[in-house]
């Protein structure tokens, strides 16, 4: 099991690949929530799993406009410098994100009936 939050840094990722539409704050939360989900198991076919103890999550913010859902990756606040290493390399590589949603995370909004996937 997980540490209790306080005990972790973030790093924000992002809720879709970098060249793609996104549901706006206060549009459709469960379009939102299902552009995370699916970014977010595309990042790990990307980067692998993450580390042991750190693990990417779904985050809910509240905005003026509504509610918006993106992604964050958590890692352990308590690192050495030994260990510290494996989890920055892989927060950097999340930070780089991808530009085009993957074949495998287009079938899966197609079937959900994602509706921002322009002519695909």
């Amino acid at each position: 099991m997980y540490a209790p939050i306080d005990d972790y840094e973030s790093c924000y990722l992002g809720g879709t690949p970098h060249d793609e539409p996104c549901t706006q704050a206060g549009q459709n939360e469960k379009m939102n929530k299902l552009e995370c989900e699916v970014y977010r198991q595309q990042l790990m076919r990307t980067y692998g799993t993450p580390p042991a103890g750190s693990f990417i999550k779904v985050q809910r913010n509240d905005h003026e406009f509504g509610v918006y859902y993106d992604l964050e990756f958590m890692y352990p606040a308590d690192l050495d410098e030994e260990s510290e290493d494996e989890y920055l390399s892989y927060m950097w590589k999340l930070e780089q994100g991808c530009e085009n949603w993957d074949k495998e995370a287009l079938k899966e909004l197609k079937e959900n009936n994602y509706n921002l996937l322009s002519n695909r």
